[in-house]
């Protein structure tokens, strides 16, 4: 199982293009734009 089905799953979504979307429309970012950002800010020492 891929990782975004993962998470989709265990937040209580069925379908993973509709958590995506919901994921966005909350955050203003894509899961793979937010985990960019994570893992961007996470190397560099800084807090989310």
């Amino acid at each position: 199982m891929n990782p975004l089905k993962f998470l989709a799953r265990a937040v209580g979504y069925q379908d993973p293009l509709h958590f995506s979307k919901q994921f966005k429309m909350r955050t203003g970012l894509s899961p793979k734009q937010y985990r960019a950002y994570a893992q961007e800010r996470l190397t560099a020492g800084e807090a989310l």
